[in-house]
């Protein structure tokens, strides 16, 4: 309808600023930041990143549509084939000793599949830029948006500070068993998210059956994830040097350790989505506050001991702070609610 039609003109709108914005800032605090890490070279990647928020504001109408309508494979199956391609070209590239080019070129090439995969699932065309009504729109999203800020320094935090305290070898190899131990499965989990939103908004004005979905949405990710973590860090001394060489094999102890931090993220991303469909977003943030802050100093403690200090770190922190997120946040809403039969 009309009211659809006009929050989505706006949206789009407040995206292409908050993004172009973004990628501004970027770009102007690259040669800060090298400067800071003692390697000017590394100005060109950081601003060169900034072009990555751009990838967004294409299809971001089109996402929330998709959303709406409860077209999730679409979305899940693009957030899958760009992160599979990210982490191949990374591998092949790292092969190809193309050192930290390595990490940034398939980030750019692989940002198209985003919005090319989105508006080839959804066709809607805007023919002009509106803000109508941006401030009812600002003031629904602030809480979303500053969780997705936040979401985004702690998943970028721990290479800059390693970066600025161990050096670009270390930020490599760190980088390597970040990706190689969480990289796909995190893309999947994420992808998952997208899902469970929608099914739970679907019954959000029946408490009894929202919070049956809940539970049972973390039961089934409970039998899944982690099995295949605990997996995946006990058999990484075996696969890491099968698949990636020997010469890897120093960073199995960080990969181990990032593994193990991802038990709780599936279940803290289902318990996000729990408040979002319950139109209490502002509990998350204040959570992602205090996880942020507390990670921060975690990590430049961990530098410590090197990148096994961080990766511990990381480990202490997400399990600490999700898993109490994730106990305290869901009963606040499921509360005192009867679970349905």
């Amino acid at each position: 309808n009309d009211e659809v039609q006009s929050v989505a003109l706006t949206a789009r709108t407040m995206v292409w600023i908050l993004c172009g914005a973004l990628a501004v800032i970027q770009a102007a605090i690259a040669v800060p930041i090298a400067l800071a890490w003692h390697d000017i070279r590394l100005a060109l990647p950081i601003a060169a990143m900034g072009a990555i928020y751009l990838a967004s504001p294409p299809c971001a109408v089109q996402t929330a549509f998709l959303q709406r309508e409860g077209r999730i494979a679409r979305i899940a199956t693009t957030g899958a084939v760009q992160v599979v391609t990210d982490n191949l070209l990374t591998a092949v590239l790292a092969l190809c000793g193309l050192g930290f080019w390595a990490i940034v070129l398939p980030k750019l090439l692989v940002a198209p599949i985003w919005p090319l995969g989105i508006r080839a699932g959804y066709h809607w065309h805007a023919d002009r830029w509106s803000l109508h009504g941006w401030r009812d729109i600002a003031r629904f999203s602030r809480s979303v948006l500053g969780i997705e800020l936040l979401g985004a320094v702690q998943a970028n935090i721990d290479y800059l500070i390693v970066g600025m305290f161990l050096g670009v070898q270390a930020l490599g190899t760190y980088y390597f068993a970040f990706n190689a131990g969480l990289g796909i499965s995190l893309g999947l989990v994420n992808a998952f998210g997208l899902a469970v939103f929608p099914y739970l908004c679907a019954v959000r004005q029946e408490p009894a059956e929202l919070a049956r979905r809940y539970r049972r949405t973390c039961q089934i990710l409970g039998w899944i994830v982690v099995p295949l973590v605990l997996a995946q860090a006990a058999l990484a001394p075996i696969y890491v040097p099968l698949v990636f060489g020997v010469k890897w094999a120093p960073a199995v102890p960080v990969l181990a350790m990032i593994c193990l931090s991802a038990l709780a993220r599936p279940f803290a991303l289902v318990c996000s989505q729990l408040l979002k469909a319950a139109g209490r977003p502002e509990i998350e943030l204040r959570w992602q506050c205090a996880t942020t802050a507390a990670l921060i100093i975690g990590l430049v403690a961990g530098t410590v001991y090197g990148i096994l200090g961080v990766a511990v770190a990381v480990l202490l922190v997400q399990s600490a702070f999700l898993s109490a997120f994730v106990f305290r946040a869901s009963r606040a809403i499921l509360r005192d609610r009867p679970v349905a039969r």
